[in-house]
């Protein structure tokens, strides 16, 4: 387009089947801004084309993908008051909702009296117990954000919400109530769901009465802890679990710091036993210390400590040099100096390829012609039985107990030939094929006595004629006489 003054410019907002209501115009009437409400069907992608156009007929256009989120709350009342809010945003048109209702049946309710809530001490009555239900659950990749709030009459003497999943777990949301801003009759219990949680399933919410007292702290605890360096720098733990199942307010509990700082502190999933900090994660010859424990809110039980240093290299500077490879009969008999300090390196990796040479940066990390050498610095290797004419190219480089490798360029090369071989001893009437039943190549045994009949009575036919040849008075004179063959 051509407009320096960007007067004469006229822009439009498309989108797959029209434009942006609203949207559009000069630079004079707002053309350059589109603000527009955001409709259901332009909820997850989203691409929108802006066409400029100029009043000589140019044009040019540029094209946008947004993202847009559904912003829905599930809001509902249940016939005694109780109001549950479920704010949520999620990557996904469909409608979101929640139902919830008194549990009101007394033989229902009995099961919620007298309750001994894990983690806490003494027994516990429900105040009021709700069945909650979502129009849907969306999984965690779906959603940005959530939470949950359940509003209650302060008549009620609500102490702490609780949610019972489908299996039957107890799961305290909230076990201290604020007042309502908006009505002060009213006390709100509020949970943070977790990031990357799915929407919380169907179950019950329980309204408990009486003030909690602290427990005791876990009776499950670690044990069998244990932590090591591995390849690449990553450190490994694992760990076994004692006095199981978890009580309700119990977690594992993993923290890792370099020292100064901590780099892991998270809760881990009840069923996992190993933990892996990535080589990435990780600074080269940095002492780790891990410590996993099971909590709750009244501490933690017996944990599992140690400390492993990150290694992502061999060390010493140590190098192979003057690499040599001879040809001894059907093998090679590669041979090389070490430079700097081996007593870091566990074993030398011997990698050969054929046809190219190769720099360190593409030295085949997993070369499949490769020789590991346990000690010392040279090492026989079984020439291959291909049949041809090749170079192979030869580098070694050290590897320590993790198996942790430098890398290196070729350092040197020997050429290969090996003739085909074209002999054939299978018994199947081929080259070389003894094989009397042969039914190619060779004549078979039973045709060679036939042969030999033939020869005989040829050479018995030849004596009679050679004996006709002797002349009439039988004196084997030779006068006038030709030979009859």
């Amino acid at each position: 387009v051509d407009d320096p003054s960007g007067e004469g410019l006229n822009f439009a907002y498309n989108i797959p089947g029209g434009i942006i209501p609203g949207c559009g115009g000069t630079q004079s009437t707002g053309g350059t801004v589109c603000t527009s409400m955001i409709l259901a069907e332009y909820v997850t992608i989203f691409p929108v084309t802006v066409v400029v156009t100029d009043n000589h007929g140019g044009e040019v256009s540029q094209e946008m993908i947004l993202s847009i989120w559904n912003n829905a709350v599930g809001l509902d009342s249940t016939d005694s008051g109780i109001e549950v809010t479920y704010p949520i945003q999620y990557f996904l048109q469909s409608n979101f909702t929640i139902a919830v209702n008194d549990v009101t049946d007394s033989d229902e309710l009995e099961k919620y009296s007298d309750v001994e809530l894990e983690g806490f001490a003494g027994n516990y009555d429900a105040v009021a117990v709700v069945d909650y239900q979502p129009s849907t659950t969306f999984t965690s990749g779906d959603i940005l954000t959530q939470s949950l709030s359940v509003s209650v009459d302060k008549s009620l003497e609500a102490t702490s919400l609780w949610y019972i999943d489908g299996s039957g777990k107890w799961i305290v949301l909230d076990d201290t109530s604020e007042d309502s801003p908006e009505d002060a009759t009213k006390a709100i219990f509020s949970y943070s769901i977790p990031a990357n949680s799915p929407v919380i399933p169907t179950g019950t919410m329980v309204l408990m009465g009486g003030e909690l007292v602290g427990g005791e702290i876990p009776t499950a605890a670690i044990s069998n802890f244990a932590i090591d360096a591995l390849k690449g720098g990553a450190i490994g733990m694992s760990w076994d679990l004692e006095n199981l199942p978890l009580r309700t307010g119990d977690s594992v509990r993993l923290i890792v710091t370099d020292g100064t700082t901590e780099v892991v502190n998270q809760t881990v999933p009840d069923e996992d036993r190993t933990f892996t900090l990535a080589g990435p994660s990780t600074t080269h010859d940095t002492t780790y210390t891990a410590t996993v424990a099971v909590c709750n809110l009244e501490g933690c039980s017996t944990p599992g400590i140690g400390s492993a240093t990150a290694d992502k290299r061999v060390a010493g500077d140590v190098a192979a040099t003057s690499l040599k490879i001879e040809e001894d009969g059907e093998n090679w008999i590669v041979k090389w100096d070490v430079e700097g300090d081996s007593s870091d390196v566990a074993m030398w990796h011997v990698c050969y390829q054929r046809a190219e040479s190769f720099t360190a940066a593409d030295m085949p990390t997993n070369c499949p012609d490769m020789v590991l050498v346990d000690a010392g610095n040279s090492v026989t290797i079984a020439q291959p039985t291909t049949a041809g004419s090749f170079t192979y190219y030869f580098t070694v480089v050290p590897m320590d107990a993790l198996e942790n490798m430098n890398s290196a360029a070729s350092m040197n090369s020997i050429d290969y030939y090996r003739q085909a071989d074209n002999t054939n001893a299978d018994g199947n009437g081929t080259i070389g094929d003894d094989d009397a039943d042969s039914t190619s190549g060779d004549i078979p045994m039973a045709a060679w006595g036939a042969i030999a009949g033939v020869i005989i009575v040829a050479f018995i036919v030849g004596a009679f004629i050679l004996t006709r040849g002797d002349g009439e008075g039988g004196d084997g004179a030779e006068d006038g006489k030709d030979w009859d063959y």
